[in-house]
């Protein structure tokens, strides 16, 4: 699901994008030079989606460790050296996917802020002014 949420957002941002050159007038975003600069900045997630689309479920050495320690303290009720191994694997699988994605939600809000402004540039009539009420005279 991490992966697929790469790609849901870079098709939900085309749409927009293309959507804001159909409605705005005299200035258009480049939304070909967009979607590059996005497969080169989430490349690496958006291959590892295909890959899990069209070819084989997601591989990760640390997962299958968390699996494999877990199989094994199952497997053996009386080790405590095992359910230890599990513990330890599992936390720092786990503490080293929040850091993933914790450094990419930041890369990605600031392709959120890059979007907003694109399209504030070509639709002005979105900016702060507009969101004023109408004052009467």
């Amino acid at each position: 699901m991490y992966f697929s949420r790469f790609y849901e957002f870079r098709e939900r941002a085309r749409n927009l994008l293309n959507a804001v050159n159909k409605t705005a007038s005299d200035r258009k975003i480049d939304v070909g030079r967009f979607m590059k600069s996005f497969d080169k900045t989430y490349g690496s997630e958006i291959r590892e989606r295909n890959g899990v689309h069209h070819r084989a479920r997601f591989d990760d050495i640390q997962i299958k460790k968390v699996y494999l320690t877990q199989m094994m303290a199952e497997g053996d009720p009386k080790s405590r050296g095992w359910k230890s191994q599990h513990r330890s694997t599992y936390r720092a699988a786990s503490r080293e996917w929040a850091e993933r994605v914790k450094r990419r939600a930041a890369v990605m809000e600031q392709t959120k802020e890059a979007i907003a402004g694109g399209i504030l540039d070509c639709c002005p009539f979105l900016g702060p002014a507009a969101a004023d009420p109408i004052q009467p005279t």
